[in-house]
């Protein structure tokens, strides 16, 4: 896999052994020792990139897992967040039963993951169509000048999606947790549950009273 081959060792490496590979590396790449070096400059940032990645158990092995790189504690808190948004729209309508809100907010969960999805489909067929479109059209510079540019704002449009997966299925995880297990989240694991306005980092379920459908 990528990181670890940046690192010049195998996917088994014990953590001494990605520290040792690293500091290796870093001395190689390191600016202060390469005068303005580009190629070594950039080097040294992915040297220390990979090293990020796997000197940290929990996204270490989410990378294993996926291949892709994400902040497993970043996701998790967010994926809090997502829930506590969800909490307060039902404590603004004054429910607080388990029963009720737990199979809600699951339900919500699911109905945004998937439009996430179908969403990320659409936008990757459109972008295979008008990269084709530019590939093979006899236009002059300037359409195809404007047709680059929506390529890129459409990438861009399916950026936002992508970031939201990963945090809508943790946050799925963990309901399903509570679903299962009966124990209702206290103020403690979701620490702004109980104060006013909440904070969803997120921005990107905008979670109201009327979408929980109470």
């Amino acid at each position: 896999m990528e990181l670890y081959n940046e690192l010049g060792i195998d996917a088994d490496a014990t953590q001494q052994e990605i520290k040792k590979a690293y500091r290796i590396k870093a001395s190689v790449y390191h600016p202060d020792k390469n005068d303005g070096c580009e190629i070594a400059a950039e080097q040294f940032k992915k040297v220390q990139h990979a090293y990020e990645v796997l000197s940290n158990e929990d996204n270490r092995a989410h990378y294993d897992r996926t291949g892709n790189v994400c902040d497993v504690k970043a996701i998790y808190n967010d994926a809090l967040e997502i829930i506590t948004s969800a909490m307060l729209a039902l404590v603004s309508n004054n429910s607080y039963e388990r029963d009720n809100y737990i199979p809600q907010i699951v339900k919500l969960l699911e109905n945004n993951l998937r439009s996430s999805r179908e969403k990320i489909e659409k936008v990757s067929a459109d972008i295979e169509k008008l990269k084709y479109l530019i590939d093979n059209t006899a236009a002059n510079e300037a359409i195809l000048r404007g047709l680059t540019q929506q390529l890129n704002q459409m990438a861009v449009g399916k950026e936002e999606p992508s970031k939201l997966i990963p945090i809508l299925e943790k946050a799925l995880e963990i309901m399903e947790e509570v679903s299962y297990t009966g124990i209702v989240p206290t103020r403690q694991a979701f620490g702004g549950f109980f104060q006013q306005g909440g904070n969803n980092s997120t921005g990107g379920l905008n979670i109201t009273s009327s979408d929980l459908h109470i």
